[in-house]
């Protein structure tokens, strides 16, 4: 969970002002109602649901054989796309901060 709490906090900084620009992240009035806003916001809860279900698995099995078993049927697919996906992140660049006088 803590990947995936990383890679939230990088989206947030790095992804959303280019996609949903003007998105201050709390109020839903700023968000902006075009197509480009609302496949983004799908495509976020999507892979969200996904790779939570994948992660929380492991709670309920008890062991760490049954948990590795769990894991190992998914090949750790989701684990090493989440780590590419962190990497990638962190080699993307920040916007630019606009410069207030």
């Amino acid at each position: 969970l803590p990947i995936m709490t990383n890679i939230e906090r990088l989206i947030k900084s790095k992804i959303n002002p280019i996609i949903v620009p003007g998105f201050d992240g709390y109020d839903l009035k700023t968000y902006p109602n075009n197509f480009a806003g609302w496949a983004y916001w799908v495509a976020c809860w999507v892979c969200t649901m996904a790779f939570m279900n994948y992660v929380v698995q492991v709670f309920s099995m008890g062991s760490l054989e049954n948990s590795l078993m769990a894991l190992s049927g998914h090949h750790y697919l989701p684990h090493i796309v989440l780590v590419i996906v962190y990497v990638l992140l962190e080699l993307f660049p920040s916007p630019k901060k606009s410069k207030s006088a």
